[in-house]
């Protein structure tokens, strides 16, 4: 972020923003434009946090100089006033779909294509704004698991579809939501997030913070091939969400903590390497549903 900031006052060169231009009508019926950012949001993100005071930029004897700040050095007005006037190329494209944003993308990351966790978060509507604010609220939560190339919000995602799975499956062991196609019809589904769906989610990783603070060992890392930053599998996470969601009425933090350590010890005992599947989620259900007998 400050590379950037640091590029701007250099007057490098800085890659054009593009934008989705989509027309939508205001409270009045008047037609008015939504511009939608398809590639360029980390340099919008560091300009908005330069001029914030929350990053700063070196002059050329690699001293860090703020825009605001009232304790901090800042830069003298006229330089304030000189980035203020910078300009940067911006495309805007009409009315692009979904898939002609996602495939713009592809093509503006040097061909690299896209993941299917990134074509999910790429998507907009309520379930994938909500799973958005998730990543940013929960960060803790994300960060048990690899976070990279969307990684993290489609954990974010199956947690969702699985809570929900799990309160309304009329089977008697719910099935296993994951895969891109089964969470783009999960996602599109917006009519499902109602006001006390989203209480309770939140609920459920407002716990699932304060369990990681407050009982840090349980999520240690039992398979010794993780890296540092990581500890726990995907499924492990997901499992644990729908644990906390369909126990923590009647339980405390202190019970929740050791019901997940003895459920991944459990799980761990039949499948040691935990992969993300139906024969994996059969073990976690087992345990999460007849957890008073696994005591």
């Amino acid at each position: 972020m400050v590379g950037l900031i640091d590029s701007l006052m250099e007057n490098y060169y800085i890659p054009p923003v593009i934008f989705n231009m989509i027309r939508v009508q205001d409270h009045n019926g008047n037609t008015i434009f939504k511009r939608i950012c398809v590639d360029g949001k980390q340099r919008l993100s560091s300009i908005k946090a330069f001029m914030e005071g929350r990053i700063g930029c070196h002059d050329s004897r690699h001293k860090t100089w703020f825009y605001t700040g009232s304790r901090r050095k800042t830069l003298p007005e006229n330089v304030k006033d000189e980035f203020r006037r910078k300009e940067i190329v911006c495309y805007e494209i009409m009315d692009l779909s979904s898939t002609q944003e996602q495939d713009l993308f592809s093509r503006v990351q040097l061909g690299v294509q896209l993941t299917p966790a990134e074509k999910l978060r790429a998507q907009t509507g309520k379930w994938q704004g909500l799973a958005k604010e998730f990543e940013r609220d929960f960060s803790s939560v994300l960060e048990l698991c690899r976070t990279q190339r969307a990684r993290g919000f489609q954990n974010i995602l199956t947690c969702f579809a699985m809570i929900l799975e799990c309160q309304n499956s009329a089977k008697n062991e719910p099935s296993f939501k994951s895969g891109f196609q089964v969470l783009k019809r999960f996602e599109s589904d917006s009519r499902s997030l109602k006001p006390a769906t989203e209480k309770h989610l939140r609920r459920v990783f407002m716990i699932f913070q304060e369990l990681i603070g407050r009982y840090a060992t349980v999520f240690v890392d039992m398979s010794r091939k993780r890296t540092a930053k990581t500890t726990i599998a995907p499924m492990e996470l997901i499992a644990t969400s729908v644990l906390i969601s369909q126990w923590a009425d009647t339980r405390n933090h202190f019970l929740l903590s050791n019901d997940i350590r003895n459920m991944r010890k459990y799980v761990r005992s039949f499948t040691p390497d935990v992969f993300t599947n139906s024969t994996t989620w059969k073990h976690f259900w087992d345990y999460i549903e007849n957890l008073e007998s696994h005591r």
